[in-house]
This record gives structure tokens, sequence and C-alpha cells, in this order.
């Protein structure tokens, strides 16, 4: 298999666990640099989703959540709207806490200084990573 097949498997099994909450790669969901799982990039998860990334594409991912609670070094932040909660209003305490980026489907905020990527539908792009 190629190096680019396993950053493709990765990003799916990140984003994956983002959307469900379940694993779909056994165990591995922290993506770490080793033959079996290289590092997936910002670049790659546009790549994926068919987003417009705002900053810088090589920054390394360590995982993907939409719980702002487990937010930290290394995480892309996916900023879902929902019916009763808009996770943006989270987006500066991830920051805060170490997170590479947020993946929503709103512009990037003028005063907002991280990576941001947006697509037409989070939960589309999100579920076309994992197909």
């Amino acid at each position: 298999m190629s190096r680019s097949y396993d950053r493709d498997v990765a990003v799916e099994c990140l984003l994956h666990k983002a959307a469900t909450g379940h694993h779909i790669c056994g165990a591995v969901i922290k993506v770490e640099t080793t033959t079996r799982n290289p590092s997936v990039m910002l670049g790659d998860v546009v790549r994926v989703t068919g987003g417009v990334l705002t900053g810088d594409a090589d920054v390394r991912v360590s995982d993907v959540t939409h719980d702002s609670r487990q937010a930290n070094h290394g995480s892309l932040f996916v900023a879902i709207r929902g019916e009763l909660f808009d996770a943006h209003k989270f987006v500066p305490q991830v920051i805060e806490h170490g997170a590479v980026g947020v993946l929503s489907e709103l512009e990037r905020p003028g005063d907002f200084k991280g990576a941001w990527i947006q697509v037409d539908d989070v939960r589309r792009a999100i579920a076309l990573a994992a197909a």
C-alpha cells in the first residue's frame, strides 16, 4: 500500500470517530508517525473533505473531535451548529487548549488566528471522508 493510501485511511478514521463516536480502524484514533499510520496534515483533511483552508496545510493533526472538552494539543475541532447549541462558541476555548484548527460551515472570523477549514456541509464532509 502506498503512503498516500495509508494517510487517507488515517484521515477517514479520525473523521469517522469525530462524526460518530465509534472507531472504524480498530483502536487507532490518535495518529502517530509510523509506517502503518503516517502523520495526517490539515491539507490531507482539506483534500478528503473538499473544504477550503485558511492557514497552514502542513500542520499535523493528532485527532478530530466535535467535543470541546476533548480538544487538546493537535486536535482539529469540528464546530457543528445544532438546534440547541452552536459549537462555534467554544472555538476560543479549544484553540486555547492547543487545537490546531477548526472545521466549520461558517467563514473564518476576521479576528481568528488559527487554521480554518470551511466546508459547505460539515456533517456531509465528515461522512464523505469516512466513506
